[in-house]
């Protein structure tokens, strides 16, 4: 028999490689998915709620350490949650492969991160979960919060000039997600075939090292470590990501069974306090802004303000036509086995009521 492997980590949970080994595993345990709720449960179950934790259904959230998982943190820190009635757990998960079982096996009611070819096989295979709102696009007027980061030594050597260099070197990747149809794209451009170079998985926190040491000449990776890389004399090349994928939806939130079906109205308030958060977000780095991710991250002041932040739609709509792009990509690559349809993996019901409720209490 299994035992809990599950520590609390700075105020919220820790996944061990053990349950994610487990998640993975009962992933596959998965039944249909229903349509939510109407607008007026959520507005009377959230009403009738205590502000009392303790007597306050709870919502566990996936959560990995990126800038864009910040309207979490601030509806957090805010008490947007609680205004709806709810007690929201912040779980960390060791890797994105990770996100998606948790969520399909239950773990967490709400997962977001990445596109991935696991969404859309969860999917097929009938699993209980879809996407339910933006998490990330590429705004094509934005700065670049990700990118391709080439180590320093290459980079000396002028290899940004000649991309035919890149050729069999060393890349890091999380293969089958969204940072990889972006990184096979951009050297499609340069006329480098991906498959035949090196490609490995490392977390971010061995990335700095890997590079200094020539690891890894490369990696694809997000905020805030390419502010961190640049700060250590690496440097992103090739094309930026706003002129390659312009309006493209790389991040997105999903819901599991629990909120999709069991209790949707938890899923329309969830959605009310999460949207409320992203438009405080998209405010900018304000000193209250920065504040809240400073504390929940233990990220510098000063690098918060450096980096770029991710964009993130206030009203959570998302670019249906890039994520069945995505898609299609990832059964070209024999990562996706069936393609599903849009209505099957977007359902855009909960942020429909959510900016309707929003709408209602707007001045």
């Amino acid at each position: 028999m299994l035992t809990s492997h599950r520590h609390y980590h700075n105020g919220r949970y820790l996944v061990t490689p053990l349950v994610a080994i487990v998640l993975l595993l009962s992933a596959c345990a998965i039944t249909p998915v229903a349509a939510p709720a109407n607008g007026s449960q959520a507005s009377s179950g959230a009403q009738s709620a205590t502000q009392n934790p303790s007597n306050l259904p709870t919502i566990r959230v996936a959560m990995l350490p990126f800038i864009s998982f910040a309207p979490f943190y601030i509806a957090q820190e805010e008490g947007f949650f609680t205004e709806q009635g709810l007690n929201v757990e912040l779980v960390d998960i060791a890797l994105q492969q990770d996100m998606i079982p948790s969520l399909a096996s239950g773990q967490v009611d709400v997962s977001s991160g990445l596109l991935s070819a696991g969404i859309f096989n969860t999917v097929a295979q009938g699993g209980n979960i879809q996407i339910v709102a933006d998490k990330g696009y590429v705004d094509p007027k934005g700065c670049p919060n990700l990118g391709l980061v080439a180590r320093r030594g290459l980079i000396e050597s002028g290899v940004g000039d000649n991309p035919q260099a890149l050729q069999g070197l060393t890349l890091a990747v999380v293969r089958t997600t969204w940072l990889d149809y972006y990184a096979h794209k951009l050297f499609a451009t340069a006329g480098v075939d991906m498959e035949q170079m090196h490609l490995t998985d490392i977390p971010s926190q061995a990335a700095p090292e890997a590079l200094e040491q020539g690891t890894i000449d490369m990696i694809m990776q997000n905020e805030p470590w390419i502010t961190r890389f640049a700060e250590a004399g690496h440097k992103m090349i090739l094309t930026p990501v706003q002129e390659l994928l312009p309006n493209s939806e790389y991040g997105v939130t999903l819901y599991g069974k629990r909120l999709l079906n069991d209790n949707p109205e938890l899923g329309n308030r969830f959605m009310v306090a999460y949207l409320k958060a992203v438009q405080q977000y998209n405010e900018g780095k304000s000193d209250r802004n920065i504040g809240i991710m400073a504390k929940a991250t233990g990220l510098d002041a000063k690098l918060l303000k450096q980096m770029c932040w991710p964009t993130l739609h206030d009203d959570g709509a998302i670019n249906v036509q890039s994520v069945l792009d995505f898609q299609q990509w990832a059964e070209d690559q024999g990562f996706v086995k069936q393609a599903v349809t849009a209505e099957q993996v977007w359902n855009p019901s909960f942020i429909e009521q959510a900016k309707s409720q929003l709408q209602a209490k707007a001045p």
